[in-house]
């Protein structure tokens, strides 16, 4: 994709804007909401040994996820420049990892019984009962932030390793706004399908937007480390949040983190897509633009609008 011509058009805004869900478009994850749903929806007298299982498969997915990050010496010095293939194969043993774990959650049943069609009215449920748990929360600005940029003629999508398309819809109801939904799907039985099993699979379906989306800039707005290759792949690849796993795994592979520009013409010429130059995705010097809110993230892709929230 030829990013001088995408820095040139006269009204520039995404042609897609793909965003994560969990961490990304809400305040904290939400995976944690579907045993308690499991629970809520099946026998009360398994609820306690359901959740006391889930609790046992997370901490052994974050024991995991911790042997992977050690074997990577994250705490070495950064290289010289963008370290690809060595951020590859550190996030290529999380991601498998993470589907082992899955499919031991899919194997105890801990989440069987939950019927897509309830998930909306549980979570409804729970909203207008202060004594029930507490439901996923959005990131001030994210709803509406999303809803400016479908307006202004971008298409949205969520690409989540999330494994409930009924939770992440029913979080995201306050979009009024059509999206295009890639994630993991939770079986009826407590079985769960990847079809998005982590930072490789996210990568191809934002290298496949890019070459299929021309005119337009594609850009990917993630937080954690399975979205970093995401982000090096779109023109314009924002991380938000708080998470010290993707700071510390981006810096031990030469991926710059740089305060997000002011606006998305600027963030495509940091791209080398100067006057007159051609810059393939490919020549990216490793660069992942830091946002500390969605309101910047607005202003930075939808300012030459002027179109406020």
């Amino acid at each position: 994709q030829a990013l001088s011509t995408l820095a040139s058009a006269a009204r520039l805004v995404p042609g897609f804007l793909v965003v994560d869900f969990d961490g990304t478009c809400t305040v904290k994850e939400t995976i944690g909401l579907l045993p308690r749903l499991a629970a809520h929806l099946g026998q009360e007298s398994e609820a306690a040994a359901k959740l006391a299982r889930f609790k046992e498969l997370e901490e052994e997915y974050i024991a995991g996820i911790r042997r992977v990050n050690a074997r990577h010496d994250l705490d070495g010095p950064p290289p010289a420049s963008l370290d690809l293939v060595g951020l590859e194969r550190c996030l290529a043993e999380q991601d498998a990892h993470s589907t082992e774990v899955t499919n031991r959650v899919g194997e105890s049943g801990v989440l069987a019984g939950i019927c897509p069609s309830a998930v909306a009215p549980a979570l409804a449920e729970w909203a207008a009962n202060p004594a029930a748990p507490p439901i996923a929360e959005l990131r001030h600005g994210c709803a509406s932030t999303l809803g400016s940029a479908s307006a202004a003629g971008s298409r949205l999508g969520v690409l989540s390793i999330n494994w409930s398309p009924p939770l992440i819809r029913a979080t995201l109801s306050p979009l009024a706004a059509p999206l295009e939904l890639w994630c993991n799907e939770l079986q009826p039985d407590g079985s769960i399908v990847l079809p998005v099993p982590g930072a490789a699979a996210k990568r191809a379906r934002i290298a496949a937007l890019v070459d299929a989306v021309c005119a337009r800039p594609v850009v990917y707005v993630g937080d954690s480390p399975t979205d970093l290759l995401a982000m090096l792949e779109a023109d314009v690849g924002v991380l938000i949040g708080e998470s010290a796993s993707a700071r510390l795994i981006a810096r031990r592979f030469g991926v710059r983190i740089a305060p997000l520009p002011p606006s998305l013409r600027e963030c495509l010429a940091a791209r080398g897509a100067q006057e007159g130059e051609v810059a393939a995705a490919a020549d990216s010097p490793g660069v992942v633009w830091e946002a500390g809110s969605w309101e910047e993230i607005r202003r930075c892709l939808l300012g030459e609008l002027q179109d406020p929230i």
